[in-house]
């Protein structure tokens, strides 16, 4: 029965020993209705104590929320000064940086394999574990895993000066994930191409369309009727278009937070 109906049978009750004058209940009734009105007081004291709770409840997750705002901007802190003490950064943001290939029957090769597609994901081949990716506490030996790239594509193209320019492509690359910076260069977690200087035909062919350049990973580059006469100039345009895409890309990337 609701409370409404309970207290009407109440009144009822009472009207009629008032009328007929009886003065006692039954003891059944006054028990119940003492049972009753203690327990309804019970109810509102802890419907009060729910709403205090509840606002205290309320109070300590807005304090909650502060402080984990201010755990995770000094976590964050600490975790990049850290990565920055070790010469390492998590980008998610492409680090630009350049990088050479060889031409093999015309596919691409970097130092430990070929590459397939515009985009390599870094493996350690020393340890065989991938986790946290390039290492640098040394578990490796040397060469250390991850991705490389360089800096500057002048040196880049000195330090390669060995190689014909007829079987190296030169690239613009951008690393994310985790990018440990060296002094010449960086190591990547992962790596995309944006753009290409390759020897076709006696010259040196710029590309900076991504349908195209991942038509060249995986179909290869065609074998040249004609090698590169001046290396200078190949050199010197090589340099040219690798900055030029570096500085576009560079605009993109400051831009893209917003934007």
């Amino acid at each position: 029965m609701s409370l409404a109906g309970i207290e009407r049978l109440i009144r009822e009750w009472n009207r009629l020993r008032n009328r007929y004058g009886i003065s006692d209940s039954p003891p059944e009734i006054d028990r119940l209705q003492l049972g009753v009105a203690r327990r309804r007081a019970r109810i509102r004291h802890l419907r009060s104590r729910i709403e205090e709770l509840s606002e205290e409840v309320r109070v300590l997750e807005g304090e909650t929320l502060g402080l984990e705002k201010a755990l995770g901007l000094i976590l964050g802190e600490a975790i990049h000064e850290l990565r920055a003490g070790k010469g390492e950064v998590w980008s998610p943001f492409p680090v630009l940086g350049f990088r050479v290939w060889v031409l093999e029957e015309g596919f691409f090769h970097g130092y430990r394999e070929r590459w397939d597609e515009p985009e390599m994901s870094a493996r350690c081949p020393t340890t065989g574990n991938d986790a946290d990716v390039p290492h640098t506490d040394g578990r490796c030996g040397e060469p250390p895993c991850g991705i490389y790239a360089a800096k500057d594509v002048e040196d880049l193209l000195t330090e390669h000066a060995n190689l014909d320019l007829h079987e190296m492509v030169v690239g613009l690359v951008g690393m994310t994930g985790k990018v440990v910076e060296h002094e010449r260069g960086y190591r990547a977690e992962h790596m995309s191409v944006l753009a290409l200087a390759v020897p076709v035909d006696g010259e040196i062919r710029s590309i900076s369309d991504e349908t195209e350049i991942a038509s060249l990973f995986t179909e290869g580059v065609s074998e040249p009727d004609s090698l590169l006469e001046d290396w200078t100039k190949s050199r010197t345009h090589i340099v040219e278009f690798m900055k030029k895409q570096m500085e576009v890309r560079s605009q993109w990337t400051l831009a893209s937070p917003s934007g």
